[in-house]
């Protein structure tokens, strides 16, 4: 028994020397101390974590101000887009109607040299006066008989283009 003594003294001493008591705490809250540190070591993670979503979410804000700017810039550019098409239409369309009017121009252009051509553009659709004589608005004005017989013999002398001839024969 004395050995025992011996041995449990021995060995409190060295516990003593080696910092006894604070081995004891160590020995005794060895599962509360791995807890804290489970705890600590959490702790750091969940911050580092919480640190990458702030900068993660900062970078998305980021993001959608500048897809935000973007969009209005787009949303100008095709603004301006559709209004040159707008001009361009227009254009076309004040393009067509100086066409129809030169056209027209053309059809009532008159090839005689007459007091009444040359007071001025021609009213739409009135032709001038050789062309009225060509169609025979002006026969009301001649009454002389060798004109009007001379036009009805042209009438009955006249060739209609179609052959007498039959073509089977």
């Amino acid at each position: 028994m004395n050995d025992w003594k011996e041995i449990l003294l021995a060995f409190a001493s060295v516990v003593t020397a080696l910092g006894g008591l604070e081995f004891l705490k160590y020995l005794l809250n060895r599962k509360n101390i791995n807890r804290v540190t489970a705890a600590d070591a959490f702790k750091a993670e969940y911050k580092s974590i919480i640190e990458d979503y702030h900068r993660v979410r900062k970078e998305v804000d980021d993001a959608k101000r500048e897809i935000s700017s973007l969009n209005e810039k787009v949303d100008e550019l095709y603004r301006q887009v559709r209004s040159l098409e707008n001009e361009r239409l227009d254009l076309i369309k004040r393009n067509a109607e100086l066409e129809l009017a030169l056209r027209e121009a053309r059809h009532n252009e008159c090839v005689r040299p007459d007091d009444e051509c040359f007071k001025g553009r021609l009213p739409k659709r009135t032709y001038c006066r050789l062309k009225k004589l060509a169609s025979g608005d002006y026969d009301a004005f001649y009454e002389d008989d060798d004109i009007t017989e001379n036009k009805k013999s042209n009438a009955e002398n006249k060739d209609s283009g179609v052959s007498k001839k039959s073509d089977k024969g």
